[in-house]
Order: structure tokens, then sequence, then C-alpha cells
């Protein structure tokens, strides 16, 4: 029996009664997909995102398109951009893309959270019961979700 694909919508479990979500998606399409089908399985729940760019070039050459991609969230958290092995620094910085966010969606709560172990120290005290986060992107943010639920 087929039960989905790894990091793609995947449940990971839960903590103090939130569900946590790892999904691969690091593209502007991909992000809106898996957020529509998020919001469609748990369409009252409280959605933060927790988003790990990867690449400076696809940041930049994306960056209007990845800053309109969370209409449905609640609250999106984004992290310093993951480089890759040929790219580790580039023309653009997080907090471009997080105040891009910011003009799209002024009245959602938008963040930067620089690293991975600070995203889990904030989501270990904020996280509510029933509320539901999805942590996106091609690194491994998923090791957040497996370090809340361990």
């Amino acid at each position: 029996e087929f039960t989905g694909t790894a990091r793609r919508m995947q449940k990971m479990g839960e903590y103090k009664g939130a569900i946590i979500i790892d999904d691969y998606a690091h593209h502007p399409t991909e992000i809106k997909a898996t957020l529509n089908g998020v919001r469609q399985l748990y369409p009252k729940n409280n959605l933060k995102v927790v988003f790990h760019p990867h690449t400076f070039t696809r940041t930049l050459a994306l960056l209007d398109d990845f800053a309109s991609s969370f209409a449905l969230a609640d609250e999106v958290i984004v992290l310093d951009i993951y480089g890759s092995a040929r790219e580790q620094q580039g023309g653009v910085h997080a907090k471009d893309l997080l105040e891009k966010i910011k003009i799209n969606y002024p009245t959602k709560k938008i963040m930067h959270i620089p690293t991975l172990k600070e995203v889990e120290t904030y989501l270990r005290d904020d996280l509510k019961k029933n509320e539901v986060v999805v942590l996106m992107g091609a690194g491994d943010v998923f090791r957040v979700g497996e370090n809340l639920i361990s």
C-alpha cells in the first residue's frame, strides 16, 4: 500500500499537540501547491511555515515569486539562505525575502530566524496544540522536526 513520498507533505509526528509536516518544496510553485494541500487537510488550524531558501541565485531570480507564495500561511519564518557547494554567498539575503513577504502580507506574522537551532528553540516555546507547522526546503530543515518529536 502506497503511503506517500518522503519529504512531500510528510507528517513527521506531533509536538505538544502541534502537527509537524516536512516538505521538500524549494520553488514558489511547489510552495503554493504544498500549502494548498495542507490548508485543505487542516482548514481551521493555525498554519506556520518554516522556509529554508535554497541557493542565492534561485532566491534572487524568483524573489517576487517566493514572496507571493505564502498566502495560505498564518505565520512565515524564513531561515538564512542555504547555499550550494558552488555557491556559499550571493547578491541576496534572507532579510530581502522577508521584507518582500511583509509587503505582500502586512497582517501576517513574518520573522527571520537565522539558524535551524534557533527555529527549534522558537517552536519549542511557541507551538500550541492543533497548530500545523510545515518545514519547507531542499536542505536539512526537516531536522527541526526530528528534534522536536524525538
